[in-house]
C-alpha cells in the first residue's frame, strides 16, 4: 500500500479571467492528500468541476521556495 502524498491545488479561475495585462490575481490554494497526482486531479474534477486548477506536489513547491533576503533589507 502506497502512502498518500500532499499536493497543492491552485485555483486558476481568477488568473484566467485577468489575462488582460493585469499582473495582480487572486489564487486560492488547497492542500490535498492523495495516492498520486491523478487522484488529486480526480478529486478536484469531482468537487470543483467548474473551476480551473493546477496541481503541484508540495515537496516540489517546498524545494523551490524563494525567500526574502533580510540582509539586503537591513543594509
Amino acid at each position: 500500500m502506497s502512502k498518500d502524498q500532499t499536493y497543492l491545488a491552485i485555483n486558476l479561475s481568477d488568473f484566467h479571467q485577468n489575462q488582460n495585462g493585469n499582473a495582480l490575481t487572486v489564487a486560492e490554494i488547497r492542500f490535498i492528500n492523495a495516492k498520486n497526482v491523478e487522484s488529486a486531479k480526480a478529486h478536484l474534477r469531482e468537487f470543483y468541476p467548474n473551476e480551473a486548477w493546477g496541481v503541484v506536489p508540495k515537496r516540489t513547491m517546498d524545494q523551490n521556495i524563494v525567500t526574502k533576503n533580510l540582509e539586503t533589507e537591513c543594509a
